[in-house]
């Protein structure tokens, strides 16, 4: 019985995106718009915004894209939900010593 209601638990998660497409397909065809490709827009929306954060270098997404690909696996949550965190303060130890301060910084402006 629990099998089922993780299959059916899973079922409804994953289904959420293509529910939502099909309702703005439905809501489109009411204002008279034919809408043929809704789930060929969200997949090249999700491709774009994976891509996007690939090259602007945003690790933060990339590594919360991370956290949810990793929260099946054997590694305890907290680790997991600290993950996107660890990763950005990494990056800004070693990005952070070659920025430099303002040079006004602690000087009064009149």
């Amino acid at each position: 019985m629990a099998g089922i209601n993780n299959f059916l638990a899973l079922v409804l998660q994953l289904s959420v995106p293509l529910v939502l497409g099909a309702l703005c397909g439905t809501i489109a065809e009411r204002g008279g718009i034919i809408l043929l490709g809704v789930e060929g827009m969200m997949l090249l929306g999700a491709f774009a915004g994976t891509a996007g954060s690939y090259f602007t270098g945003s690790a933060f997404a990339v590594a919360q894209a991370a956290r949810f690909y990793l929260t099946d696996l054997a590694i305890p949550s907290q680790i997991v939900q600290m993950l996107p965190y660890i990763i950005t303060l990494l990056i800004l130890l070693f990005v952070g010593k070659r920025v430099k301060g303002p040079e006004a910084l602690g000087k009064l402006v009149d």
